[in-house]
């Protein structure tokens, strides 16, 4: 916790680099996981922050991204 304190008061520039892991969990009625969607690379939308299904698709929303982004609901 004290290493994070410190570097969360670092100028952006010194800050060390975020890596971006964009994690989307898909849950039935009952609770129990029926997709579990990750991506880690550079070019990753993360933080996901809201996930909304409209027919087909999956669209990912994020407080810090500039955009939203959507892909095709996995089939099971």
């Amino acid at each position: 916790p004290w290493l994070r304190k410190v570097a969360y008061r670092l100028p952006t520039a010194l800050q060390p680099a975020i890596a971006k892991h964009a994690f989307v969990l898909g849950l039935n009625a009952d609770g129990k996981v029926i997709h579990n969607l990750q991506h880690a690379d550079a070019d990753a939308f993360a933080p996901i922050t809201s996930v909304e299904q409209v027919a087909d698709t999956l669209y990912l929303g994020s407080l810090t991204a500039p955009a939203v982004a959507r892909l095709p609901v996995p089939s099971r």
